[in-house]
């Protein structure tokens, strides 16, 4: 009997216990439970977004373009060094008469011949291509600059998006399971009811369609918290099965009725762009300000300039250019010197070089027109957006006014719902309401809570999307 595992040894038993533990904690405790609030997903979403990453390497590649179209300023100065082996380097020879001497050899034989040289060339005048070239590369590193921007502050407002939606998935959970909870409470009263005759067939074949519709809800809220966060990890940069909690303290009053400053709030916002007096003058300030402030709108102005550049790049080979070059040569033989001597010699040269592309003249001009298409072009993308922006700016203040419209209505049902469950019950004590009326008046009360949270939540979204379609930041 003592080999048998009622006796097995004691200290072979606590690193057995200490190992399931260890591999049990984590899923019980929640270890591997990831805790987010709103400002660390921003944060998060900032460092994982693709579309960042793309814009920031863009305005890379256009720092870069810009700083070697300024390198370009400068004069370009080529070395070069050659060396060839000549088979036949026989002197030409000068014949003459006896008289004179007869033939005579010119120069002498050089079978290795040796080259160094320096030239040095400045561009004086290019037709504005070079100053143009340096004004287009800079008006393009100044538009990818307010792209990355802009492609930050929709990451911004994507990640609060995908933070609230999945904040009412997993309150949407909590309800569906206090709803199930209600209808099998309910369902079980009924029956005992029923068994006393005091409720009839169809009422409690009405709990049963009940609590498989609370089954169903519940099963369906579930299904869209796991997408909600599915959607945040791949967002975040987490894996599809990590654990989320969604850290989420509303404080609405505190917020936006009670302290802080009432003039900066979205209510107030709402409430003095919408209003008649403000109407015209408020609304006016927040289409200005997004005009002005509005990083995309800022990218296509810069896109403009760009183009404006184009214009004066292709109309630049309508003019003459003008060089200046000067070189050095240290040779054997020197091409400078004649005869040919075995010997090295340095000579050296400066001039002006002025040339004009008289047949590209008309490939010019259709350039020209081409870059000046381009540029109205860029200009009558510049107003559609600005456009679009006011439009959006206005749709986005009517959207946040709707928003504390619906927080004040929820506000209203939800109270009224509180104050219909707390009569019923008190009813139903009596004797004066039927239990079926309770579970309504619970159902009732429980949906006007859930739709207040969705309102609360709705003025966060609709304060984000007006603040980002303001061109102001997201807090």
């Amino acid at each position: 009997m003592k080999n048998s595992i009622l006796f097995f040894p004691v200290s072979a038993v606590i690193p057995l216990l200490a190992i399931i533990l260890f591999l049990i904690a984590p899923p019980l405790f929640g270890q591997d439970a990831v805790e987010i609030t709103l400002a660390m997903a921003i944060e998060q979403a900032l460092y994982h977004n693709q579309q960042i990453g793309e814009s920031l390497l863009e305005v890379r590649r256009a720092e870069a373009a810009y700083t070697a179209s300024r390198h370009g300023r400068f004069p370009s100065l080529l070395l070069s060094a050659g060396y060839e082996r000549v088979r036949d380097t026989d002197p030409p020879i000068l014949s003459l008469p006896e008289q004179f001497g007869g033939d005579q050899q010119l120069g002498e034989s050089v079978p290795d011949r040796v080259k160094l040289a320096v030239l040095l060339q400045q561009e004086l005048f290019t037709g504005y291509a070079r100053t143009s070239e340096i004004a287009l590369r800079e008006a393009e590193m100044l538009s990818a600059t307010h792209r990355q921007a802009h492609t930050e502050s929709g990451a911004v407002l994507s990640a609060t998006e995908l933070f609230y939606a999945g904040v009412l998935a997993g309150k949407r959970v909590e309800a569906s399971r206090q709803a199930l909870e209600r209808a099998r409470e309910g369902r079980r009263e009924l029956e005992n009811l029923h068994s006393e005759g005091l409720a009839t067939r169809n009422e409690l074949l009405r709990v049963y369609m009940a609590e498989r519709e609370a089954e169903d809800d519940l099963r369906r809220a579930e299904n869209e918290e796991r997408r909600s966060h599915l959607r945040i990890a791949r967002a975040l940069g987490y894996e599809p099965g990590q654990t989320i909690i969604l850290m989420y303290d509303h404080d609405f009053a505190t917020r936006y009725e009670a302290g802080g400053n009432k003039a900066d709030s979205p209510e107030s916002i709402a409430t003095s762009v919408l209003s008649d007096a403000g109407d015209g003058v408020v609304l006016a300030d927040a289409v200005e300000s997004a005009l002005r402030t509005r990083r995309d709108l800022a990218a296509a102005a810069a896109g403009i300039a760009a183009a404006d550049e184009r214009v004066i790049q292709a109309r630049s080979s309508l003019y003459p250019r003008l060089a200046a070059n000067a070189s050095v040569l240290h040779a054997r033989p020197s091409p400078g010197v004649f005869p040919a001597d075995d010997s090295f010699e340095t000579t050296w040269s400066v001039g002006l070089e002025l040339s004009y592309n008289i047949g590209g003249i008309p490939a010019a001009r259709a350039r020209t027109d081409e870059a000046r298409a381009v540029r109205n072009q860029a200009q009558l993308d510049y107003e559609r957006r600005s456009e679009d922006v006011a439009l959006e700016v206005r749709e986005r203040a009517l959207d946040l006014d709707d928003a504390f419209e619906r927080v004040r209505n929820t506000e209203l049902m939800s109270e009224q719902a509180e104050e219909n469950l707390r009569v019923t019950e008190s009813m139903y004590e009596e004797g004066l309401a039927r239990f079926t009326e309770v579970l309504e008046a619970r159902e009732l009360e429980s949906r006007a809570k859930l739709l207040l949270l969705e309102a609360r939540i709705g003025v966060e979204l609709a304060s984000a999307r007006f603040k980002f379609a303001q061109g102001g930041g997201i807090d």
